[in-house]
């Protein structure tokens, strides 16, 4: 192996690694998205009710 395939494989292991620390990074950034989403729809339910609508009253 010469130096400049040494360099080349240094290069993509370099780049490998900073891929998976981003990768990391997203999944971290995705988890504490899904909590937030999850507190706003427990706040959500709590705050409003069926009674508070009416019967005929639908999300979707």
């Amino acid at each position: 192996m010469d130096s400049c395939d040494f360099y080349k494989t240094m290069k993509k292991a370099i780049i490998a690694a900073i891929a998976v620390e981003k990768l990391i990074k997203f999944s971290k950034e995705i988890d504490d998205i899904s909590k937030g989403i999850e507190e706003i729809e427990k706040s959500f339910k709590i705050t409003t009710s069926k009674k508070a609508w009416g019967k005929n009253f639908k999300f979707f």
